[in-house]
């Protein structure tokens, strides 16, 4: 099975560094990707994904993301229980 997917949304929360136990270098950034369809208002709903970014991407963008950037993103959803 293939696990792939892409994104484009408006960063709405600054990426936070953090780095593993092994010294590794991660972000977490929180986008709000639009729904292609309008609600029974008519207006456009958004979803609010958490994505983890690692190494050299989460550098990059910790240095260059601003909140309102538009940030497109290829990868693969995990999910986990808290």
């Amino acid at each position: 099975m293939i696990n792939n997917v892409v994104l484009t949304g408006k960063v709405i929360e600054l990426p936070k560094m953090r780095e593993t136990p092994t010294g590794i270098r991660y972000a977490n950034v929180l986008l709000e990707v639009m729904r292609p369809f309008r609600n029974s208002n008519g207006d456009f709903d958004s979803d609010r994904i958490s994505v983890t970014l690692w190494k050299g991407i989460a550098d990059t963008a910790n240095d260059v993301c601003k909140i309102g950037d538009l940030l497109g993103i290829k990868g693969r959803i995990q999910s986990y229980s808290v």
